[in-house]
């Protein structure tokens, strides 16, 4: 009993220590330790042994069963560390390469129109300036000359937060804090989110996005329109202008639209179908006043006007005289001047040779 005790217990460690993997070990438990293992056979032919001896033989079983289990743990452990060891060296993970981002949604159309844009006029040579979206009432309307009784400083149309701060309902607050700088020329937009109380519907919402632009350079002139969409009148003297490309200054422009009337221009120009309008001074200066910090008037004058009376041919009497030598009177004494700047237009007037 005791030489096929020996002779187990040294097969068994032999086959622990040949094991190449943890199926293999397992194996070697099985046939070892398992219901039908060397071992447990073993303990199954006791009867064999005589009865004085089998206490000191069950000892000796007891105790080759337990350096096989010490056997079997260690070289699991062994198994193991290679196992992982391996799988390491499989899954090596360089933590100095970036992370991946998530995906947590799409781009605001919003957002990707505004950055089209300052891209553009990045591109020509623009400067995208920002400021508050709180802004000062100052910068926001008065800065702006837009009196205390205008009704676009209204509480149904301006969100205020106290009589001085106001969310801004424009861009153009931006514009009057760059030209403070003093630093010449400019050639800027100020693009962000303005505020207005307005009711949510299909064509308002209380904030929305803006862009205004700003240019402030010697020379600056119709050449600058090259590339613009340009609105006029039917049938008027600017359309003809322009269409006919007989004014050098005009030229390249990327789109003339000819419109009915010009309440159509207007909006047109406000919903920014449009990048200009040409029309009679008296008629867009009034518009631009209802509107003083969205549009501006060009000092240069695309046309002068030349205005008379007629009368009847062959007329015997003095009025044509007379009538002439009163428009002198008003044109010397400053009369017609006065007359003209009560409509805003700050015109060089002067009478003909006829």
């Amino acid at each position: 009993m005791k030489e096929k005790l020996a002779k187990i217990r040294e097969e068994i460690l032999k086959q622990i220590d040949a094991s190449e993997n943890l199926d293999k070990l397992n194996e070697v438990r099985v046939s070892a330790l398992g219901k039908k293992g060397a071992l447990t056979e073993l303990l199954k032919s006791m009867k064999e042994v005589a009865p004085e001896e089998r206490p000191k033989v069950g000892q000796m079983v007891n105790e080759v069963r337990a350096e096989i289990e010490t056997a079997l743990e260690t070289e699991k452990a062994k198994l193991e560390d290679r196992v992982m060891e391996a799988r390491l060296k499989n899954e090596v993970i360089d933590v100095t390469l970036p992370a991946k981002k998530n995906s947590v949604g799409h781009r605001h159309p919003n957002t990707i129109a505004l950055e089209e844009v300052e891209r553009i006029f990045v591109g020509m040579g623009y400067e995208v300036v920002r400021g508050p979206e709180v802004e000062k009432d100052y910068y926001n309307f008065e800065a702006l000359n837009i009196p205390k009784d205008h009704p676009a400083r209204d509480e149904q149309d301006t969100f205020y937060i106290n009589e001085e701060i106001v969310l801004r309902t424009q861009t153009s607050p931006v514009q009057v804090r760059t030209m403070e700088q003093g630093k010449l020329p400019i050639r800027m937009i100020a693009p962000g989110r303005v505020f207005r109380s307005d009711e949510v519907d299909a064509t308002h919402s209380p904030s929305f996005h803006q862009i205004e632009g700003l240019v402030i350079d010697k020379n600056i002139t119709f050449a600058d329109l090259k590339g613009k969409r340009i609105a006029v009148q039917s049938t008027s003297k600017p359309e003809h202008i322009i269409l006919s490309g007989e004014d050098d200054r005009i030229q390249g422009v990327s789109a003339v639209y000819s419109m009915s009337t010009m309440s159509e221009l207007y909006a047109s120009l406000r919903k920014g179908y449009i990048d200009a309008a040409a029309g009679h001074e008296v008629a867009i200066k009034r518009f631009v006043d209802t509107n003083p910090q969205q549009f501006i008037i060009l000092d240069e004058t695309l046309y002068k006007s030349e205005l008379g009376v007629a009368f009847k041919k062959g007329r015997c009497d003095d009025i044509p005289d007379i009538l002439n030598d009163i428009l002198k009177q008003m044109i010397d004494d400053g009369t017609i001047k006065k007359i003209a700047e009560s409509y805003g237009i700050n015109a060089d007037i002067s009478m003909g040779d006829n």
